[in-house]
């Protein structure tokens, strides 16, 4: 038997399709920066003109690695409470 054609997709949830407007926005506002850029009407670094680009991952980052740090600090909490301590 043939596997049918469509397949349904599950509805995306609300953070899933924040994530794809706030990635719209940026790659628009990297798009706005580029052309005002190339035709000479900002004199910006490009730095600047590709953050949009950058700190949004920027951002992710920093939050990622608190969210392993605190992972980190709670499973360390839990391993300091299980082991008996001896005097």
């Amino acid at each position: 038997m043939n596997p049918p054609i469509f397949t349904i997709m599950p509805k995306p949830t609300k953070w899933e399709i924040l994530s794809i407007e706030l990635r719209k926005i940026f790659e628009q506002l990297f798009l706005i920066f580029l052309v005002l850029k190339l035709t000479n009407l900002i004199d910006w670094s490009w730095w600047w003109v590709t953050a949009p680009l950058w700190i949004p991952a920027l951002i992710a980052a920093f939050v990622l690695s608190m969210l392993i740090a605190k992972y980190i600090d709670n499973t360390k909490d839990k391993k300091d409470d299980s082991d008996p301590k001896c005097d």
